[in-house]
């Protein structure tokens, strides 16, 4: 029997000869997987398409890529149009590596990755864990290069906190000061009680359906993906602490096809009810404040006393 293990995807436009930090932070990273047994891989722009073998377990895929034509001029810069047709070149690598995780070091041209990965145009993925590492504050580079007047800080909090924020399942950050330009968009909502949000229409189907959905989506079969993942308890991965790490569900059970009958009928039942067909039933049991108003000004959002929360909280803790 033999041991699969997770794999990561490190996607960045930092990485250079000459990038400081972020090079010897990847490096350090490289030279790490051996001695962990993670499978790692780098994704980073270069002038012609290589792959450089680091160690059995580590691989850095060099994508070709043109300079910055603005900013730097030193970092070559992997565009939109380089991920997003089916037959771009870092799609056709994460297709090859299929990743349990995928780390997007960059806010701007690879920031729409997750976005693509969320909304389903990946799917032959199957959904990996999108991390997002922060080693840039948004709002000092606007400062640098765009304007420093206070509209560059409104800008850099609305594309953080609209954008940035809900593209990915993680953040990370390499400093605490980086680090909060994240809390510093929920600090608007919790000191000035207020902010300016977008809703996606997701928002507009109801919440339990959505949740549903997402579990059958996770436990549905897929034909079209490679074999070894096309089943769901081939896709999850479990360490049950026998010395044997971390490996496929499929491997613990007998004749791995996990052929129970009542976990069958789970998995049928959650597919029903998990579906599109379904929603309008969902829809009936919404209460008003779930629903999404479809006109804003005629609606009144309240802001509940923190003094009143804090207090309730307490008598709730308080020994009996």
């Amino acid at each position: 029997m033999t041991n699969t293990y997770l794999k990561s995807v490190h996607i960045t436009n930092y990485y250079h000869k000459n990038s400081g930090g972020i090079s010897t932070s990847y490096n350090n990273l490289l030279a790490a997987a051996e001695r962990h047994k993670k499978f790692i891989r780098l994704i980073v722009p270069g002038e012609t398409e290589t792959i450089e073998e680091v160690n059995d377990f580590a691989k850095i895929y060099y994508v070709p890529a043109k300079y910055s034509p603005i900013f730097d001029k030193r970092y070559r810069l992997i565009m939109p149009w380089q991920y997003m047709p089916s037959s771009a070149p870092l799609r056709e690598i994460l297709m090859a590596e299929m990743p349990d995780i995928i780390e997007v070091t960059d806010k701007y041209t690879l920031s729409m990755m997750g976005a693509m990965v969320r909304k389903g145009k990946f799917r032959q993925l199957n959904r990996p864990m999108l991390v997002h590492f922060s080693c840039e504050r948004m709002d000092d580079n606007i400062a640098s290069f765009i304007t420093k007047k206070p509209f560059g800080k409104w800008l850099a909090r609305r594309l953080i906190g609209n954008y940035t924020l809900p593209s990915f399942d993680f953040h990370l950050a390499n400093s605490a000061y980086n680090a909060k330009t994240f809390a510093e968009f929920a600090e608007e909502i919790r000191v000035d009680k207020r902010s300016e949000i977008v809703l996606m229409p997701e928002y507009k189907q109801p919440l339990h359906s959505r949740q549903l959905q997402s579990f059958a989506e996770i436990l549905k079969h897929y034909p079209e993906f490679p074999e070894g993942r096309q089943k769901w308890f081939d896709r999850v991965y479990y360490d049950i602490g026998d010395g044997d790490g971390t490996r496929k569900l499929s491997v613990y059970w007998i004749n791995g096809k996990g052929s129970r009958v009542w976990l069958q009928m789970a998995i049928r039942t959650l597919a029903v009810f998990g579906s599109s067909r379904m929603r309008p039933a969902f829809r009936l049991t919404m209460k008003c404040r779930d629903i999404v108003p479809k006109d804003i000004s005629k609606t009144k959002f309240e802001v509940p006393d923190l003094h009143e929360i804090a207090a309730s909280l307490a008598a709730e803790q308080a020994p009996t």
